[in-house]
C-alpha cells in the first residue's frame, strides 16, 4: 500500500456515498516468483510492477511459526504519502485488533482511539448507524465498512499489535515503536497494514501541524521496510 494523502473542501452536506481512501497498489504484474531453502526455512521472493512502483517482495518462513516480511520498490511518479507499508490478509473470523503502543500523552481517556493500549472488535452487532438517532455507544465504536472507528484506526509507535479470531488464535506483530499498523474489513477478509512510514494525513484543518513530518517522494525514489510476524 502507498497510499497518498488526499483532503478536499469543507462540505456541510452529509452523505453515505463518501468512499474511504485505502485503495493498495493495482495492476501488479510479477516479472519473477522464485523459491529456496536456506537454514531450515524458505525464502519467497516475487519480483515486478505495480501501476504505482516496481520492486520485490521476500518472505522468509521457518518451522517456528514466523515468517519475516521484507520489501523494496522504486516510486514511478511523485506522491506526497499517507502511508506506505505492506498489507496482509486473514479470514474474516480474525477480527479482534489487540494492542500496546508508544503513545505522545501521558494520559487518555478509557475510550480514546489513541490510547496506548487496548482491544477492539471489527464489529458489533446493534451499533449500525441511523441517520439522526443519537447512538447509545461511544464513538470509537461508531462503524462502517471498513470496521468500527476503534478498529481501523492506526495504531501509530506499536511495540506489539495482535489480531486474533474468537479463539484466541492469531497473528503477532512486535516493533521497537517506528511501525504502525492499521487494520480493516475487506468483504470476507480482514486487512492488516503493517506500515514503515506514517503520517497525520492531508486534513484541511491539522495538515499545517504535522507538515514536518511529511515526506514527500519524487518518481525514482526507493522505498523500503521489514517486520516479522508470529503465529500464536
Amino acid at each position: 500500500m502507498l497510499l497518498p494523502q488526499t483532503t478536499g473542501p469543507c462540505v456541510t452536506d452529509y452523505s453515505l456515498d463518501i468512499k474511504p481512501s485505502n485503495d493498495l497498489c493495482a495492476a501488479w504484474a510479477a516479472s519473477s516468483v522464485e523459491a529456496k531453502e536456506e537454514a531450515g526455512a524458505v525464502i519467497l521472493t516475487a519480483k515486478g510492477k505495480y501501476a504505482e512502483a516496481e520492486g520485490f517482495t521476500e518472505v522468509r518462513v521457518d518451522g517456528t511459526g514466523k515468517a519475516e516480511f521484507r520489501y523494496q520498490f522504486k516510486v514511478g511518479a511523485r506522491i506526497n504519502p499517507r502511508q506506505y507499508g505492506l498489507v496482509v490478509f486473514l479470514p474474516r473470523p480474525f477480527d479482534t485488533l489487540s494492542w500496546i503502543r508508544q503513545a505522545q500523552w501521558t494520559a487518555y481517556p478509557e475510550n480514546h482511539i489513541g490510547r496506548p493500549r487496548g482491544t477492539a472488535k471489527a464489529l458489533v452487532p446493534g451499533r449500525e448507524f441511523k441517520f439522526r438517532v443519537p447512538p447509545a455507544w461511544d464513538w470509537k465504536d461508531d462503524q462502517n465498512e471498513l470496521g468500527s472507528n476503534d478498529f481501523r484506526s492506526t495504531k501509530a509507535n506499536i511495540l506489539w499489535a495482535a489480531l486474533t479470531s474468537g479463539e484466541g488464535r492469531g497473528l503477532l506483530v512486535e516493533s521497537d515503536g517506528r511501525h504502525a499498523a492499521r487494520a480493516f474489513l475487506a468483504e470476507d477478509r480482514v486487512g492488516w497494514l503493517i506500515a514503515d512510514f506514517n503520517t497525520g494525513g492531508g486534513d484541511m484543518f491539522f495538515a499545517s501541524h504535522h507538515k514536518m513530518d511529511d515526506r514527500p517522494l519524487k518518481a525514482g525514489e526507493v522505498i523500503k521496510g521489514s517486520f516479522v510476524l508470529s503465529l500464536f
